[in-house]
This record gives C-alpha cells, structure tokens and sequence, in this order.
C-alpha cells in the first residue's frame, strides 16, 4: 500500500517544518523519507483545510484525558486511530481502531508500527463506514446545541425547584 502522510501540528525539538533530530533515525531506519511531511504546528483557524485535505486522523496521544482535536477530526468525517487509552476511547467509540500500548504514566508509549499499519489498512478498506460513523458520532453525542439544551433544562429544573 502506497502512503502519503502528512503530519501536523508540535513535535519536540522540530523547527518549523522540520522533523526534529530524535525522530530522524527512526524515519530513516523505516524508508519513509518520501512518504512523509511534517506541516509543523498551526492554529485553530488552519485546522479545518488541514481536516479535509486528510483521510484518516492519528491521535497517538497516551492517556490523553479529552482531546478535543479528536472531536475536530470526527466533526469532520475522519476515521480515528488512536492509543486505546485515557477518555478517547469513550469519545471515539465505532468511529476508529484503537490501538493497545503500554499504560506509563511516566513514559509516553505509541503503538507499534505494524499495529498502526494494519489499522491503515482495515480503514482503507471501509473507510466510508468509518467516516459516516465519525460525523454521526460528533453529531449525536458533540454538538453544542444538543449541550445547550441538555444544561438549559437542567438550569431551569435547578431555578424552578429553588422557587418552589
């Protein structure tokens, strides 16, 4: 299978868009020069090009509490790999594969490279399913009307019962 990816947004000791030199090794030691290109950081604002121009979102992030990037790309219709760990699984749910790695709260853990490979692949494979599932997910349980009305009711519930 053939990959282009592109990556975004801060990693340790990169300079703009430049890999930094810890990682430089491991790209070299995997053959992926050529496949690969950090976009470096962005902001809010750049977020959404950087959404639709994607196919799958990779949030490797070890016990990550919330990720509202997550909740971005699944907004968006991108189908999710993700450490299997911390609040992201609970906000995924069908809308990617989680991926196991070793829980060190004083270490960050990725999943291997195979296990993220073949995670590419199954998407690939229904990504459609997984995109349709990702809005649908971020509509049902994330979108910020449905909130309102949740807290509106519960607000209103709080003043009439101190009236009462």
């Amino acid at each position: 299978m053939e990959w282009d990816i592109h990556i975004a947004g801060q990693i340790d000791g990169a300079a703009g868009t430049q890999w930094p030199n810890w990682l430089l090794p491991l790209i070299e030691k995997e053959n992926a020069a050529s496949a690969l290109r950090y976009l470096g950081p962005f902001t809010a604002s750049k977020a959404p090009p950087l959404y639709r121009k994607a196919d799958i979102f990779l949030h490797l992030m070890s016990l990550d509490c919330c990720p509202s990037a997550v909740l971005e790309a699944m907004a968006s219709g991108l189908p999710l790999i993700y450490n299997d760990s911390g609040g992201t699984p609970e906000l995924v749910g069908n809308a990617g594969i989680g991926l196991k790695s070793a829980v060190d709260y004083q270490t960050y853990t990725l999943p291997t490279i195979d296990d993220i490979s073949g995670a590419v692949e199954t998407i690939s494979k229904e990504w459609s399913r997984y995109s349709v599932d990702a809005r649908a997910r971020a509509e049902a349980h994330f979108d910020i009307n449905q909130w309102f009305k949740k807290h509106n009711k519960i607000f209103n519930k709080v003043i009439s019962s101190a009236s009462s």
